[in-house]
């Protein structure tokens, strides 16, 4: 199977055969190679070692992701109740959790001071009013509004505070008697621009610049959060660019913390899929413009949730029986669209994918680089949507 190792080959087919085996109906699965989160984490290490990686729980709940991760020494970014207990559930403590949300419901301010997760996010006059009541000894970071347009998904306009609204709010801050301790901005999920967290921590500076100059009469701020955004893609750019303006403009003593989501996830799973149903390409309609269909047992409201707001191009890189392997995709006269199991129109994995020879009803389909906003974002729709099942490669830990 070209672009998986032999471990992971192995696997696939050992599980198709036992799903087959089965009198159940077949379902999709993961296979997880932590190795690969391993790997990335020592690369972050060399290319960021100033900055402190705090992985996104949204992106994947994984409890093996997640443990792998603590074993390695990151800090965990958390949206919500759910999220904060599912992390403490694995023995990891409250101290090592951002609750990064910036609007956060009275409830989970009580839940956050009770069980002892300190650093909490805000980005309007409002959040402080609900924090000096519920969470009065948080410490607080000040989310700004950056550029992110040139992300696949943008958060600007949901969150974060103009840099012209900094004065106000900090100074409310300190009449309420609250602690901010650091700034904190994203720069959107999946950026494609290397220079996004450079330039956005050079308009994080002036709240630092504010705070030192006096004008607020508050302590130093010591943290800054870059947030977000990264892919093995825009990795290796980004550092070289975050490197250099740290080393330009952050003083030593600020510490630099960062919510790297998909980087870590993303190239660790591989999901596989059954063909459940097809239309043959002399079955075309008008709407299939000379493409067959194939129809899958996982679809846009399942693990493919992201073909509808990143809309990525979803290619598989094998096709599998129990017993066998279809060596070749991307060539050959084979032309099908993909398609989930619900009755949804919309729920169309990709519109063109072309294999060597024909696909049959009950063979798999394999895709690569299915660890983030996968799982974690399938839904029910249909009666559809059981968790898929999971299988692990060893890992060194």
């Amino acid at each position: 199977m070209r672009g998986l190792t032999p471990q992971v080959q192995q696997i696939v087919q050992k599980t198709i055969r036992a799903q087959e085996a089965s009198s159940a109906e077949t379902k999709p699965f993961f296979v997880a190679d932590l190795t690969k989160v391993e790997e990335m984490y020592e690369q972050w290490t060399v290319e960021l070692p100033r900055v402190k990686p705090y992985y996104a729980v949204k992106c994947n709940l994984d409890r093996e992701l997640i443990q792998t991760l603590d074993s390695l020494g990151a800090g965990f970014d958390c949206a919500s109740i759910n999220e904060i207990q599912h992390v403490i559930n694995l023995d990891i403590s409250p101290s090592r959790i951002l609750f990064s949300n910036p609007i956060k419901s009275p409830a989970s301010l009580r839940y956050a001071r009770e069980v002892g997760v300190q650093i909490l996010t805000f980005d309007n006059s409002d959040e402080l009013s609900k924090i000096r009541t519920h969470y009065p000894k948080a410490l607080l970071l000040f989310r700004i509004l950056v550029n992110d347009h040139a992300s696949v998904t943008p958060l600007g306009s949901k969150f974060g505070a103009t840099i012209c609204s900094a004065g106000k709010l900090l100074r409310q801050a300190v009449d309420l008697n609250l602690q901010i301790v650091g700034v904190t901005f994203h720069v959107g999920s999946g950026s494609m621009d290397p220079d996004a967290w450079a330039e956005a921590i050079k308009e994080a500076l002036p709240v630092f610049e504010l705070v030192a100059m006096n004008d607020i009469h508050g302590p130093p701020l010591k943290i800054l959060n870059i947030g977000g955004g990264f892919t093995p893609e825009n990795f290796p750019l980004a550092t070289e660019r975050i490197r250099a303006r740290l080393k330009a403009s952050v003083p030593d003593d600020v510490e630099i913390f960062a919510e790297p989501g998909r980087l870590f996830a993303s190239h660790a799973f591989t999901l596989t899929a059954q063909v459940i149903g097809k239309r043959s390409q002399d079955e075309a309609t008008s709407h299939d413009c000379g493409t067959g269909r194939l129809y899958l047992n996982d679809g846009v409201y399942g693990n493919f949730m992201n073909a509808v707001f990143e809309k990525p191009s979803y290619q598989p890189i094998a096709v599998v029986k129990a017993y066998d392997t279809y060596p070749q995709i991307g060539q050959g006269e084979f032309v099908y669209s993909l398609w989930g199991p619900t009755c949804d129109s919309s729920d169309c994995i990709s519109k063109s994918v072309v294999f060597d020879r024909d696909v049959q009803v009950g063979d798999w389909l394999v895709f690569e680089n299915m660890g983030a906003y996968t799982d974690a974002c399938q839904t029910k729709f249909n009666g559809f949507g059981e968790s898929a099942a999971t299988q692990y490669l060893p890992v060194s830990r």
